[in-house]
């Protein structure tokens, strides 16, 4: 069955949206943990598989590994883009007061791009 199957009764559709929005609160809570494992035991329980469990539980914490590293490495491309703005203004404006400063920037620009790298990698490990 898929999942529009499912959501095309409004009873069905508002308590998947419910689900979404109680995971999202709890996501937000101290106690993620303890409600995390409480949802993976119920999983067991109803999938009768814990193989399957275990790999349905994997998958998802791969993909919000993926989210994050997705959201750091945009994050950084546009802080990357900014620096090189910034180089590129102070260079325009005047090059040589500004010597200091260009190369700070440049310094700053090899580490985010060696970031971004590093980041990119572990994205690559996960897929």
């Amino acid at each position: 069955m898929k999942i529009e199957e499912v959501i095309e009764n409004n009873q069905n559709k508002a308590l998947f949206l419910k689900a979404i929005l109680l995971g999202i609160k709890y996501g937000k809570s101290e106690n993620s943990n303890f409600y995390e494992q409480s949802i993976i035991n119920e999983l067991k329980k109803v999938v009768n598989n814990s193989n399957y469990t275990e790999n349905l539980v994997n998958n998802i914490d791969t993909k919000i590994n993926k989210g994050k590293i997705l959201k750091d490495i945009n994050d950084l491309e546009n802080i990357r883009i900014n620096v090189i703005k910034n180089i590129n203004n102070l260079s325009y404006n005047n090059y040589n007061n500004n010597y200091s400063k260009i190369n700070y920037l440049r310094v700053q620009l090899n580490n985010l791009t060696k970031e971004i790298d590093s980041l990119t990698q572990k994205l690559n490990t996960l897929k």
